[in-house]
């Protein structure tokens, strides 16, 4: 969006779709027919997206959600580009997602959120937990995809350095299972007006 004076801001909404599946093993032990099964499902996501203010002072972070905490089996929030509303451009994104859109059934688990972000380091990012109710029966979790769906936005701001395209940034993704183990994934973008590129 360029101003009446001639600035040109850009503003680019990072939409983290996070995904973890449940699944069972089981182990026979010291032998057949001596067998039991433990179910695993995902208990923690982390995901992080970091517009790197630190280095680039000129990459704000403007909004992001889910913010504080909180506890539901549904997350509604919307994310605006309050930069833009300021300047007459209104943009937003509204997000939607539940634990129990994978697992339709009453007494559904639900997720525990925590904002972990700094907004002034350009860093978003969200942990979520699941939370399943007492004496809840979780193999019913076996096979199920869970997603959770952090989101911000940045802009580049072209009074500041590196205010200029490229956006440059990175995402982090750590899920944790109930039984211990864990995965992570991360990797670098940078952006401009109609493309992208990994490095």
């Amino acid at each position: 969006m360029t101003t009446l004076t001639g600035k040109t801001y850009h503003a680019w909404f990072a939409h983290i779709e996070h995904s973890a599946k449940g699944y069972a093993t089981t182990c026979c032990w010291p032998f057949w027919p001596f067998c039991g099964t433990q179910y695993h499902y995902p208990s923690k996501f982390i995901s992080e997206t970091n517009w790197r203010t630190s280095t680039f002072p000129g990459q704000v972070l403007d909004d992001w959600n889910p913010k504080n905490l909180g506890t539901a089996q549904t997350i509604t929030f919307t994310v605006t580009w309050n930069v833009g509303l300021s300047l007459g451009r209104q943009s937003s994104l509204t997000v939607s997602y539940s634990t129990t859109t994978s697992v339709a059934m009453p007494n559904a688990p639900s997720y525990n959120w925590f904002d972990e972000s700094t907004p002034s380091s350009g860093v978003a990012r969200a942990r979520h937990e699941l939370v399943t109710p007492q004496n809840y029966d979780i193999s019913r979790l076996n096979n199920v995809l869970f997603t959770v769906e952090p989101t911000s936005v940045a802009f580049l701001d072209p009074d500041k350095p590196g205010g200029v395209m490229p956006m440059i940034l990175s995402h982090y993704f750590y899920t944790q299972f109930n039984t211990g183990e864990s995965g992570s994934i991360s990797f670098n973008v940078y952006l401009y007006d109609s493309s992208y590129g990994e490095y």
